[in-house]
């Protein structure tokens, strides 16, 4: 019996929407958001052939009946409390490692492969591949280089935006890192770039902002009104009222779509969500693809299917119906 892996948290409003519309069709799934001290998993290979197999809460299932897997969030271990302190980071590794091996044996459809996640993460080498397939993208600084800094902020005439480099973990209280519009009275604190790198762009003028999903081949384009808030003109995802940023669907160009879809498949990727700027001439500057990006408040905003897509493509159903 083929069987459709749900790798994320059970309770995850996406991993739910995805769950819904598995069942509408008639996929068998199973969401995998753990591995506890009941479950186990083995592989064994013998003259180059292969036999694994995962124990999940008393349920075993075959990996070669796995015919596909999204891949949303890592698995969490759960730790025996008998497992003494110093022994604990060395016997999660081990855990880990384990767990990348299986995946990695596994022959069915990955959205996404993890290991094209790990690639696809890299902003830098995410822009250099736009470039590569013809994309407009910002000039663009990574450094922790004061003078470097320093020239780049001169270069682009005073104007440009800061952002991290991995994301905001690690911030206390559970906050975010913004993309920030970096004003003159900031270069007060540029030697505390000596501390940790950063990324600088120039400021791309915003007419709207775009978010495009893109699964397998469609793509499903949301158009961001973020000039409209003061509190979202640099970051939309310092989310306002919507009635302030609204969203609506749209459309890019034929030649933009077979860019954005020459780089899924430069990244090997078969979904991301990606961010570009529309400019007040209206030409397209990409920003970011982000390889496990969320998308439900778009299909909730915007009537767009995503799900929908997302599911028919687990089910190797290319095109979900209308």
């Amino acid at each position: 019996m083929d069987l459709i892996f749900l790798l994320g948290r059970s309770n995850d409003p996406h991993i739910e929407s995805l769950s819904r519309e598995l069942n509408k069709i008639d996929e068998n799934h199973v969401i995998i958001d753990r591995i506890d001290l009941q479950d186990s998993f083995n592989v064994k290979f013998n003259n180059g052939e292969v036999k694994s197999e995962i124990n999940i809460r008393g349920k075993v299932y075959r990996l070669d009946k796995i015919k596909s897997v999204w891949n949303y969030s890592p698995i969490q271990v759960v730790m025996s409390r008998k497992i003494n302190k110093k022994m604990s980071k060395f016997v999660r590794e081990e855990w880990i490692e384990g767990i990348v091996s299986l995946w990695n044996i596994m022959d069915g459809r990955w959205v996404n492969d993890p290991n094209a996640l790990i690639n696809a993460s890299n902003r830098l080498g995410q822009l250099r591949l736009a470039a590569d397939v013809g994309l407009q993208t910002p000039k663009t600084l990574i450094t922790n280089d004061k003078n470097r800094f320093l020239d780049f902020f001169n270069d682009c005439k005073s104007n440009i935006v800061a952002k991290t480099l991995h994301g905001s973990e690690g911030v206390p209280h559970n906050g975010m890192i913004y993309t920030t519009k970096i004003l003159r009275k900031d270069l007060q604190y540029a030697d505390k770039l000596v501390y940790a790198p950063c990324i600088f762009q120039e400021h791309i003028p915003k007419k709207t902002e775009l978010r495009i999903t893109i699964i397998g081949n469609t793509l499903k384009v949301a158009e961001i009104q973020s000039q409209r808030s003061r509190k979202t003109m640099h970051d939309w995802r310092r989310y306002d009222t919507f009635t302030k940023t609204p969203y609506r669907k749209a459309t890019i160009p034929m030649d933009e779509a077979h860019k954005l879809l020459r780089l899924m498949k430069a990244l090997n990727l078969e979904f991301g969500a990606v961010d570009m700027i529309k400019t007040p001439n209206n030409e397209l500057v990409f920003l970011e693809i982000n390889p496990n990006g969320a998308w439900l408040w778009i299909e909730q905003l915007t009537g767009m299917k995503i799900s929908k897509d997302i599911a028919h493509l687990l089910a190797d159903n290319r095109v979900a119906p209308r």
